[in-house]
């Protein structure tokens, strides 16, 4: 069982960093958004941290939160693979500014950041959630920003030409 949550833990924080990644490279790509995205980029970034505490601190305590993560691995395996071959492909098919945010938000709607929000709403059951909720109480949820982003700019929600695995 404990291996198990290793794992799941492992594909979480791999989860956190490439949705990081690819917050970074729309950073880059688009510079009028850069302080936006930045901004999730390192929240991002706090959410895999988080999980590696997590993981370093109270599994040898048999204590880790097992809702914060999905029911499967091959789920987020899955979903970690397609996110590594965007990476890889970015450069060859650079996403227009208003796929960006499509994309963004599908990612946001994706079931392991569905998940990790969920937990982080729901109230605390023990003291060990109460301290991973409290922790990351100055993130917010991510696919209410970007909508919310969108709106202000004009950009309008499209799920055509997104990558398959958003579709």
């Amino acid at each position: 069982m404990k291996d198990k949550v290793i794992q799941l833990i492992d594909e979480a924080i791999e989860l956190e960093n490439n949705i990081s990644d690819i917050y970074q490279l729309f950073a880059l790509t688009y510079k009028e958004d850069k302080e936006f995205w930045w901004k999730i980029v390192i929240e991002e970034k706090n959410h895999a941290a988080l999980l590696r505490s997590g993981k370093e601190s109270y599994i040898p305590a048999n204590l880790f939160p097992k809702n914060i993560l999905p029911e499967t691995i091959n789920e987020i395996a899955a979903v970690n693979k397609n996110l590594r071959n965007f990476i890889e492909n970015y450069q060859q098919n650079k996403p227009s500014r208003n796929q960006t945010f499509n994309i963004a938000y599908q990612l946001e709607n994706s079931a392991g950041e569905i998940h990790y929000q969920k937990f982080m709403e729901k109230d605390p059951e023990t003291k060990i959630e109460h301290v991973f909720m409290q922790l990351n109480r100055d993130d917010k949820d991510h696919a209410q920003r970007i909508d919310e982003y969108m709106k202000k700019n004009n950009i309008r929600h499209n799920k055509e030409n997104l990558p398959d695995f958003l579709k």
